[in-house]
């Protein structure tokens, strides 16, 4: 019967475009090939948003849509719950394997669960078993994020310039715009200029890419106050804060970091405090940026005696995100 044929059906649901349903024949770094209504279909790595294989079991796609709606805990108590050797096709103990490091590692990021180590440990396990997987190139940014996490800057770096020699403009644009900031903490701000600027001339229009370029931005304005122009930066930051929509809060957290930046650099410790508290309160999202918020008000509220206000910003860093090498300076 049709319904018994179709309940065995793989299917890819595309970043854009509609969902194919068929037998996934190729699974590799570059993409899934899917056979449907008799033709191959190639959908590359980056335009995947999420799979289901015909014959996996309800658990793995209950926790496939629990990570989708950011619900890691309960993706990851079923996730370990599973057998990977048990599963078929290879592509599906993959799927489950990265999954899991994702759950993992997006954790102990947060500081929610477990450890960076152990995090970078079940990722590396990975990435040695997993490079013909459609997830490589995203766990490959991951274990960039992690080394960043644990401010390995020059390893960091190394693995984001992987994803510039890949072939997606798309995932190049990101790793430009990674190894200009692990440029930038390196304090190597010409070539992470060059990079910021690289990101900014991809023509492409993907929302995604209009993300990274206001990423850019912004990198490029705290690269300019850290050679000494600050006022440009300053001025650039502010125009920013007018023109994009602070319902991106990934964005605005930045934006605000590299004004306190500025600031700081402009000896304008009261504007520098008023920077940093708009992270801290508003635009949190992002660990990273957080961590390094607080760092900075520990830093200039008890460079203004309000030594009870630096201990509070201390003291939530080192709670909320001990790990992070802005906790251990």
């Amino acid at each position: 019967s049709v319904s018994a044929v179709n309940a065995q059906s793989d299917r890819v649901f595309p970043k854009e475009g509609r969902t194919l349903t068929g037998t996934s024949t190729k699974v590799s770094a570059e993409g899934i090939t899917i056979e449907t209504g008799g033709r191959d279909v190639e959908v590359p790595a980056t335009n995947i948003k999420m799979v289901n294989f015909g014959n996996e079991s309800r658990e793995i796609t209950t926790a496939r849509r629990a990570i989708s709606e950011e619900r890691l805990n309960n993706a990851l108590q079923i996730l370990e719950s599973i057998d990977t050797g048990q599963l078929d096709p290879p592509a599906l103990a993959q799927d489950v394997d990265y999954l899991t490091a994702y759950c993992v590692v997006k954790m102990a990021l947060s500081g929610e669960r477990g450890t960076l180590d152990q995090a970078t440990t079940t990722l590396t396990q990975f990435l040695e078993t997993g490079s013909d997987s459609y997830h490589y190139a995203e766990a490959v940014e991951l274990l960039g994020d992690l080394l960043l996490a644990r401010g390995v800057y020059d390893q960091a770096e190394a693995q984001y310039q992987r994803l510039i020699s890949t072939p997606w403009p798309g995932v190049q644009q990101i790793g430009r715009l990674k190894v200009g900031r692990m440029q930038e903490l390196q304090e190597k701000y010409d070539e992470a200029l060059k990079n910021y600027q690289a990101v900014q001339q991809v023509e492409s229009s993907t929302a995604e890419s209009r993300q990274a370029k206001l990423e850019a931005q912004v990198g490029e304005a705290r690269c300019q106050a850290f050679k000494g122009d600050f006022q440009s930066g300053i001025t650039s930051l502010n125009k920013m804060i007018v023109e994009e929509s602070s319902t991106n809060g990934r964005l605005f957290g930045q934006i605000y970091n590299a004004l306190g930046n500025c600031y700081m650099k402009a000896d304008q410790p009261k504007q520098a405090i008023n920077a940093f508290l708009h992270t801290d309160l508003l635009f949190y999202q992002d660990p990273e940026q957080h961590a390094e918020a607080l760092f900075r008000l520990g830093e200039l509220f008890n460079g203004m005696s309000k030594f009870e206000e630096s201990a509070e910003a201390r003291e939530k860093l080192k709670s909320r995100y001990g790990a992070s090498p802005w906790a251990q300076r």
